[in-house]
C-alpha cells in the first residue's frame, strides 16, 4: 500500500469492522471525524464505497484532514489485538 492509497482502498485492505464508527479510529481527533458525522458519514461501512475526492466533498473536511484520516485507517489496520 503506497502513500498514495486511496481511502477505499486502505480501508479494504484493512480488518477493520465494517461496523467501527469512524470517530474510534486512533489518534483521529473531532476535528477529522466531526465533519463525517454531520455529512452522516459515521461508521467504516459509510467510507468503503466512496472515492477521495466525494470524501474532500464534504463541507469542512480538506486535504490535511483526509491525509489524518488515512493516516488513523492504516495505524487501526496494522494494530494487532
Amino acid at each position: 500500500m503506497t502513500a498514495e492509497s486511496s481511502l477505499a482502498a486502505l480501508i479494504a485492505a484493512s480488518s477493520l469492522p465494517a461496523s467501527m464508527e469512524v470517530s474510534a479510529l486512533p489518534g483521529l481527533t473531532w476535528h477529522v471525524w466531526r465533519p463525517l458525522l454531520d455529512a452522516r458519514l459515521v461508521r467504516i461501512v459509510d467510507l468503503t464505497d466512496l472515492t477521495d475526492k466525494a470524501v474532500l466533498d464534504v463541507a469542512g473536511f480538506g486535504p490535511r484532514r483526509l491525509d489524518a484520516l488515512k493516516a488513523a485507517v492504516r495505524a487501526a489496520g496494522t494494530e494487532t489485538p
